[in-house]
């Protein structure tokens, strides 16, 4: 693990503990007390680890600044730079050999070397079903692999072994598995919006019903019951797989493109099924949390015109801030085609008439107000306030493969050992949840 990968992990631990800790204070807050002595041994212990986490931190930056600097100069000594560090480390003191070590960069794009690990999963399975004793890790190294994706499948090879040389140079992050979640993350719509209320699995949380209500009292006169009424919001642990199907013959292929072809058939499974999911009206089950709109009901659309659109937006505003009171946080979801819409309508003079909408994606604005586009909107215009959404998200994935199962989509039912084909299985863990009803509001357009 070099300093930079390092960096994000402390980086990923901190945002891990604040979000826990939030959660905590939170509970305590929405229900109108105090931590407890538990929740108060939990947060200072907490604290702790972040003070510690601040300083490692602080001290990996240092070593970055000093890596940096070190570059810069004209004669590399031994020592100012990791790789040197670590030849003086294993023996290797002298300053000119420390220089001659070669560093190998890697220059796969984001995502490829999950795909090839992934493939050569696949692959290895098919061969041991023809008779062939291969592993994933023969099969990489037989197509030449780069070695980050040597590495990644060598930590299967071993596991369970504590006595293998090996493992000492395998203590490292899923920086391959990283890559493919964080690439998820920029196509769905649900990752593309911030400031979530991050929470854990398998918890219950306060949800405020009702408002407080405060009067002026006289004196000697009663006072008026001012609490809120709450009620709790459940999050459960779910678990969303895609499937992509491929043929033997595609698995089998080494060549450099079909990895290109892999690893974009199971982003856009998943993407599709999270935005579809988050976006949609279907009541929560064991097996899938609740869609945004679930509950809701929608502004019925007096047109698609720039006064009809400038009245609806309108509407849907003031039924959101009677709801949520503020606009502050909120996020406006819809469709590129209707945001293209928006952004070409002119007034009588020819000016832009929502100004921000003609803006790039993924910086137009509506008076202020973020704009992300989606095709799972579905004719439709949402606002939400992502603060008022609970979020349960570990960032794992994983993937599974059969090539002797049938897969049934509706009406259409694909034999995949019959047809000479394989599935292929991404599986990621969120879960998601309103704390109240009026955290989202949308138009519905036909």
């Amino acid at each position: 693990m070099n300093w930079a990968e390092q960096r994000a992990q402390i980086l990923a631990t901190i945002k891990s503990k604040k979000g826990v800790m939030q959660a905590i204070m939170t509970k305590a807050a929405t229900e109108k007390r105090s931590t407890s002595d538990d929740e108060e041994n939990q947060v200072k212990a907490i604290e702790d680890d972040l003070v510690r986490l601040e300083a490692n931190l602080k001290r990996v930056d240092g070593f970055i600044a000093d890596m940096a600097t070190a570059a810069t100069a004209a004669t590399p000594v031994a020592g100012d730079s990791e790789e040197e560090a670590a030849a003086s480390a294993e023996g290797e003191a002298d300053p000119v050999k420390a220089a001659k070590r070669v560093t190998v960069t890697s220059n796969l794009g984001q995502g490829i070397g999950f795909a090839k690990a992934m493939r050569a999963r696949v692959a290895a399975q098919l061969e041991r079903k023809n008779g062939s004793n291969v592993s994933a890790l023969d099969v990489a190294k037989a197509r030449n692999e780069p070695e980050q994706v040597i590495r990644f499948l060598q930590k299967d090879a071993i596991v369970g072994r504590t006595d293998a040389p090996e493992m000492e140079a395998l203590v490292q992050d899923d920086n391959l598995s990283n890559e493919f979640v964080e690439l998820l993350r920029e196509r769905t719509v649900f990752d593309k919006l911030t400031g979530f209320r991050s929470v854990p699995f398998n918890t219950k949380m306060v949800n405020q019903l009702t408002g407080g209500v405060a009067s002026w009292v006289g004196e000697g006169l009663t006072k008026p019951t001012t609490n809120p009424t709450f009620g709790t919001v459940r999050i459960d642990e779910h678990k969303l797989a895609a499937i992509s199907i491929f043929t033997d013959e595609f698995l089998r292929n080494s060549r450099p493109k079909a990895d290109g072809v892999f690893l974009d058939d199971l982003l856009a499974a998943c993407a599709e099924l999270v935005d579809s999911t988050f976006l949609g009206a279907a009541a929560g089950t064991d097996v899938t949390p609740a869609g945004i709109l679930n509950g809701v009901t929608g502004i019925t659309a007096t047109g698609q015109t720039g006064d009809a659109y400038r009245a609806d937006l309108k509407a849907l505003a003031v039924e959101f801030l009677t709801g949520n009171k503020s606009l502050t946080g909120a996020q406006l979801i819809m469709s590129e085609v209707m945001a293209y819409e928006l952004a070409d309508l002119v007034d009588a003079l020819g000016n832009t008439m929502f100004r921000g909408m003609d803006a790039q994606i993924g910086s137009k604005a509506f008076k202020g107000i973020n704009v992300v586009e989606s095709e799972a909107a579905d004719g439709k215009i949402i606002m939400i306030k992502p603060s008022e959404i609970l979020l349960a998200d570990d960032g794992r994935v994983d993937v599974s493969y059969s090539d002797q199962a049938t897969i049934v989509n509706g009406a259409t039912s694909i034999n995949l050992w019959q047809q000479n084909m394989s599935a292929v299985r991404v599986e990621r863990f969120i879960s998601w949840a309103k704390r109240r009803t009026s955290a989202v509001s949308f138009i519905q357009y036909t």
